[in-house]
C-alpha cells in the first residue's frame, strides 16, 4: 500500500509470504489501504506541522535582526549579536558581502575563496576557467571536502 506526501509516494507497506502465496480478502486490503491513508495524512500534518514551526522561528529571528539592525545601524547586529544569521537559517555558516566586505558567521571559506566564488557567480566561469566550481576547501576554515 502507498504511503504518500501528495502526489509523491513517500513509502510502502507490503506484506510478503514466502512459503505460499496466500490471497488477502477484500476486508483485510481494505483495513490495509485506511492505515496507509491514515499514515500518508499523519505524515503530511507532521510535515506542515514542522514547516509552520520553522516559518514562526524565521519571521521570529527575522524581526529581531531588523530590530537589532535599526538600532545599531549596521550589519554588525546580523553577524555579532544574538541572534544572528545563522539562528535564522538551518546551516553551519553564512557568508554576506556589503559595502566591499565579507560579513561571516560561523563556518564559512576564507575572504579569497568566497570572492572567487562570488566571481565565478557573476560571470558563470571560475578563475581557472573551467564551467565547474571547484571549491578551495581545503583551505576554507569549514573542512568540507569537494565532492568528486
Amino acid at each position: 500500500m502507498p504511503i504518500r506526501n501528495g502526489d509523491q509516494l513517500w513509502g510502502l507497506i507490503a506484506c510478503h509470504q514466502y512459503d505460499a502465496a496466500a490471497p488477502v480478502n477484500y476486508a483485510l486490503r481494505t483495513a490495509c489501504e485506511l492505515v496507509a491513508q491514515i499514515v500518508s495524512l499523519q505524515y503530511r500534518s507532521a510535515e506542515q506541522r514542522e514547516f509552520a514551526d520553522y516559518r514562526q522561528r524565521l519571521e521570529v529571528v527575522h524581526q529581531q535582526l531588523v530590530a537589532a539592525a535599526a538600532q545599531e545601524g549596521g550589519l554588525a547586529a546580523m553577524t555579532d549579536a544574538t541572534p544572528n544569521l545563522l539562528d535564522a537559517m538551518n546551516c553551519g555558516g553564512v557568508a554576506l558581502f556589503h559595502r566591499e566586505r565579507w560579513w561571516r558567521v560561523g563556518r564559512t571559506p576564507e575572504d579569497a575563496d568566497l570572492d572567487a566564488l562570488a566571481r565565478w557567480r557573476a560571470t558563470g566561469r571560475p578563475a581557472n576557467g573551467s564551467r565547474r566550481w571547484q571549491p578551495a576547501c581545503w583551505r576554507c576554515r569549514c573542512r568540507a571536502r569537494a565532492a568528486p
